[in-house]
């Protein structure tokens, strides 16, 4: 091991030379690994995300072309393997172009890292989205008011050692930064993540980003994103300021379930994509309409859409009821 990585490693600092190190051909496999499992054996903090945010911030150029950008971004870190809500994002993304420029950033499935054999990536090339690359996704933007951001086109990190990373075993600090460190630093996010730590480390980190409002949420029974059991937490972030929010969607209408059961897992990639056209078409009438009418409710609300999360329901249940968001999603495939 090199000196300077030996010494990052022990400080725990992330500099111009470990940068280096990262994106040239002087690290090999064995190498990264070693970096990725340091971070998650060990108890690391906001301070260690905050420092892998800025390497990935510092290795994509995009990232350091644009400030607060007027459209909101969509990401999640993955929530527990055995109850699959992927088809909640996309079905948010959609809504919330209707409304405001949106960009929904995924990646492929990383098997091993909690990510199952399918992912955002996988979900909609099957639906029929246009992949945009690094120089057409403001057209794309500006065409459809949603691009779709691989992660793997966007961080270069991710893209040379993603296979490397697939092999791991376990879900490492780059992906929760990189949900972090949108390509166009969008002025709102909505970010779902898979544990109250890390929606307490990521709040930290986007106190600092400056956004003009973001929310970050959590369901504290093994899913990502606000849950229908139980209570789940809410990072309601304006610029520098954080206000934590305990959410239970008994208070907004919702009947709460016992178990995560009563919401059903989608075992592969055709089901999925079809759960989601069912929703966007309204036909289907069960938890899994009612998840993703709670959270894109909330994403209505931390995109400024509306003024409030209730409003923000109001509107994500009558985007749905009225065919909306399913004519949004053919115009998209039919271009």
């Amino acid at each position: 091991m090199t000196n300077i990585l030996q010494d990052t490693v022990i400080s725990k600092k992330i500099d111009k030379e470990l940068l280096d190190i990262l994106l040239s051909d002087k690290i090999d496999g064995a190498l990264f690994s070693f970096i990725s499992s340091f971070y998650s054996l060990k108890s690391w903090n906001s301070d260690d995300l905050f420092d892998i945010y800025n390497l990935l911030k510092k290795s994509n150029s995009s990232l350091q072309q644009y400030n607060n950008w007027d459209s909101i971004a969509i990401t999640a870190t993955g929530g527990e393997l055995n109850t699959r809500t992927l088809y909640v994002t996309p079905i948010i993304a959609f809504i919330l172009s209707i409304y405001k420029p949106t960009f929904l950033q995924g990646n492929k499935a990383i098997t091993g890292c909690g990510c199952g054999n399918f992912a955002e990536a996988d979900i909609m090339n099957m639906l029929g989205i246009k992949m945009t690359t690094a120089t057409n996704a403001l057209y794309i933007l500006q065409e459809d008011n949603l691009a779709f951001l691989h992660a793997l086109i966007y961080h270069s990190i991710l893209k040379k050692y993603h296979e490397i990373r697939a092999c791991l075993g376990f879900r490492d600090i780059f992906k929760v930064a990189s949900t972090l460190a949108d390509p166009y630093s969008s002025s709102n996010l909505f970010l779902c993540v898979y544990s109250e730590e890390q929606l307490k480390y990521s709040a930290s980190i986007l106190s600092k980003r400056n956004t003009t409002h973001s929310i970050i949420v959590t369901g504290l029974d093994g899913i990502d994103e606000a849950s229908l059991k139980g209570k789940s937490k809410l990072a309601d972030i304006k610029g520098d300021k954080i206000e934590y929010i305990d959410f239970y969607p008994e208070d907004y209408g919702f009947h709460s379930i016992n178990s995560l059961s009563e919401i059903g897992s989608v075992p592969d990639l055709t089901t999925e994509c079809n759960t989601i056209i069912d929703i966007l078409k309204n036909e289907e009438q069960g938890n899994k309409t009612q998840l993703c009418i709670l959270n894109a409710g909330i994403a209505l609300y931390a995109a400024d859409v509306t003024q409030s999360i209730g409003e923000g329901i109001n509107l994500a249940r009558k985007t749905i009821e009225s065919g909306d968001v399913y004519k949004k999603y053919l115009s998209l495939i039919r271009k």
